[in-house]
Parts: C-alpha cells; sequence; structure tokens
C-alpha cells in the first residue's frame, strides 16, 4: 500500500499540505502556493484561471481563492 503522505502534498511546493483548497476538479493545493501562483491574475480581476495539475478551465468563486 502506498505511503498516505503521498496523498497530502501540494503539488505546488511538494511539501504537507497547508491550509488546503480544493479546485472543482478535486485537485487541492496549499493556499499560499495559489495566492504565489496566481497573484498577478487575480490583482488584474481575471476570474478564470487553469488547475496546476490538469490543467481544467475553472471560474473562481465570489470571493476569490479564499471561497475555494
Amino acid at each position: 500500500m502506498e505511503n498516505y503522505s503521498n496523498f497530502v502534498k501540494c503539488f505546488i511546493c511538494s511539501e504537507n499540505m497547508k491550509d488546503a483548497r480544493m479546485f472543482p476538479c478535486l485537485h487541492s493545493f496549499c493556499f499560499e502556493c495559489l495566492k504565489s501562483k496566481f497573484n498577478e491574475k487575480i490583482s488584474n480581476k481575471i476570474n478564470k484561471l487553469n488547475c496546476p495539475k490538469c490543467d481544467a478551465l475553472f471560474e473562481l468563486p465570489k470571493g476569490g481563492l479564499e471561497n475555494l
């Protein structure tokens, strides 16, 4: 059986998940990693993002990343 810790790692930073946020495609990432990765898009009021793992496109909920 695989080690459970492999399932709780952030795809962006490869560390244990901190303040996890789940995308509609069901991939999860650390909140701080998402803020860093998408900071420019969010600052420019772009409300559609691609999942860093599977590239699925989705619309941010009202309130942004905080509401994932």
